[in-house]
């Protein structure tokens, strides 16, 4: 749905264009399974100082994040399951089992995990990504030590009630196909499939329509067995709660889950390179919505730093080198930008923009001149202190939830690099032009890039 209304929202105007493509741009990073990744991440001094970080005999991992005042605790279950582990037997079995979790379990039997969670003031969720799935309860803290017992329950001993699953399956198959009726969804499946020919990247979050429909309760178990087990899930809490009181609640209810074996590595790497450099689709659409990607630094990389610096000098807002020269000198453009996200594997650096059709080849060309002159020059003295001012700000702003910072620690946990929390913004002021011009002569040399792009139907 919000696909859709940014869609009808660039219809508007320009500045309802700028906007469609900033929501198109965290549509990718839900789809590549970064939406909690580096540059949407941030970390105030002491940040990690302050967390507790423990792994349970049974190998579950825990990060505790006291922070007085609030009132809220946010309660949050990494798991890492996602499209990434897949294959095409189970192709969005992550997903499916996001809607399955919470309808259940032995000792909250049907609705009563929502009914729960609602009454005590809550709000339950979860969500699937590439890497990852995650489930969240945030509570009123007096309730916190209710919801650690409620979503160790809901992961450790899931049901699955043969009803609820007849009950999911249409949803999701539903989902999925409003998905595919969405340009900017395809857009960037489309750009995943053609930048990563051999990694699991290139896989579908959603799912396939027949795998759904056809996957049996048993096979539903069976991948939920081999993932969700102690020692490849974490849970992170943050917000207002006494460490001491809480630690025994996630060594009671958390530590309860039998140890099970740990599901293999998966290889994440790109290893082949793209035999195919643009795809396009026609739909029904006003404009053209186009990306470009280069493959980028992986999130154990200190190379991310100077990736998000020239994201932003690249395409960061109305100051940077893109909008000002595609938008406002040349007109060809309604609205572009730039953006790098980290993942375990290769990371993507992608250029957006929402033109009209016939511009698309004077697009890519000025984009790829830009890039070019950034990768020779460098940035100015300027543009690497705007870029480094914003960024921090975005990151500092970015912390006050309890939510946001549960999911931080969350999502780096599984990324395997929680320590960046501690030092992203000193990494982030050391960046030079050198360092600037360095990642993008290795990662965004000429003919690196890949292309797709979902553009108005022909006319009749």
């Amino acid at each position: 749905m919000k696909q859709k209304k940014a869609i009808q929202n660039s219809k508007k105007s320009a500045a309802g264009r700028q906007r469609a493509l900033r929501r198109a741009r965290t549509a990718l990073a839900a789809i590549i399974g970064a939406a909690m990744s580096a540059n949407i991440l941030s970390a105030s001094p002491g940040f990690l100082s302050k967390t507790q970080n423990f792994t349970l005999p049974n190998g579950f991992n825990a990060l505790l994040c006291p922070e007085s005042g609030s009132g809220v605790t946010s309660v949050q279950v990494w798991v890492a399951a996602g499209s990434v582990y897949e294959n095409e037997k189970t192709a969005g079995l992550s997903h499916f089992l996001e809607h399955l979790i919470f309808k259940g379990t032995k000792k909250f039997p049907g609705d009563e995990i929502s009914r729960l969670v609602e009454t005590s003031g809550g709000a339950i969720n979860a969500g699937t990504s590439k890497e990852y799935t995650v489930y969240y309860i945030d509570t009123p803290s007096e309730a916190a030590a209710k919801a650690v017992e409620i979503l160790a329950d809901a992961v450790s001993n899931a049901a699955f009630p043969p009803d609820e699953i007849e009950k999911e399956r249409p949803v999701v198959i539903e989902e999925i196909k409003r998905h595919d009726d969405s340009p900017t969804s395809v857009l960037y499946e489309l750009l995943s499939e053609t930048l990563y020919s051999a990694s699991p990247y290139r896989g579908r979050i959603i799912g396939d329509e027949k795998v759904i429909a056809g996957v049996s309760r048993g096979e539903i178990i069976a991948y939920y067995k081999k993932y969700y087990t102690p020692s490849n899930m974490t849970v992170s809490i943050a917000g207002d709660f006494d460490a001491a009181a809480m630690r025994a609640a996630v060594e009671k209810y958390f530590g309860a889950q039998a140890s099970e074996v740990k599901p293999p590595a998966v290889n994440l790497k790109e290893t082949v390179k793209p035999e195919v450099k643009l795809r396009k689709v026609s739909k029904s659409v006003a404009h053209t919505y186009a990306a470009s990607g280069y493959l980028a630094p992986d999130t154990s990389s200190d190379r991310q730093f100077a990736a998000d610096v020239a994201a932003h000098i690249l395409g960061g807002g109305q100051s940077s080198r893109l909008y000002r020269k595609l938008r406002e000198q040349m007109r060809l453009v309604y609205a572009v930008g730039a953006d790098f996200y980290a993942q375990k594997g290769d990371g993507i650096f992608e250029v957006s923009a929402i033109f009209d059709k016939e511009n698309f080849d004077a697009v890519r060309e000025a984009a790829a001149s830009e890039i070019s002159r950034l990768r020779a020059e460098g940035p100015s003295d300027e543009e690497l202190k705007r870029a480094r001012a914003v960024i921090k700000n975005g990151w500092l702003f970015g912390a006050e939830k309890a939510h946001d910072r549960a999911s931080m620690l969350g999502y780096w946990s599984i990324a395997d690099n929680v320590a960046i929390l501690e030092r992203y913004l000193a990494g982030i002021d050391a960046v030079t032009a050198d360092d600037v011009r360095n990642f993008m002569n290795e990662y965004l040399a000429d003919g690196a890039e890949v292309w797709s792009a979902v553009e108005p139907e022909p006319k009749k």
